[in-house]
């Protein structure tokens, strides 16, 4: 959230795709491209934070400096874990539905110029 970039960039209508079924985002744009990484993680998990050091403070940073230290050529390896944040989950679907019920009402007094 340091400069709200992404939040503002998910929130584009064209970048989705939206059909009478589906919301989707075919690409994550290049100028937020840790989207990407945050949607679906990198790397395959050797060691986690939890497993270094029971949880700690500590153990968090050795992940992160196995995750910056890297393979060989100069190429950063490790492992970023996924935190997906563009998916809809089963709690949030009475919230959309308000959502559109509102939209829906605006448009209709709008049009009739009640």
């Amino acid at each position: 959230m340091r400069s709200g970039l992404l939040f503002k960039t998910m929130q584009q209508l064209n970048i989705w795709t939206i059909t009478t079924v589906d919301a989707k985002i075919e690409a994550i744009p290049d100028k937020v491209w840790y989207g990407n990484l945050h949607q679906g993680g990198f790397g395959t998990p050797e060691r986690s934070a939890a497993e270094v050091s029971g949880g700690t403070h500590a153990g968090f940073m050795s992940m992160m400096e196995n995750v910056l230290a890297g393979g060989g050529g100069g190429q950063r390896g490790g492992y970023f874990p996924a935190r997906p944040f563009a998916m809809v989950q089963t709690d949030d679907l009475d919230k959309i539905a308000d959502v559109f019920e509102i939209w829906l009402n605006e448009r209709i007094v709008a049009r009739l110029g009640l």
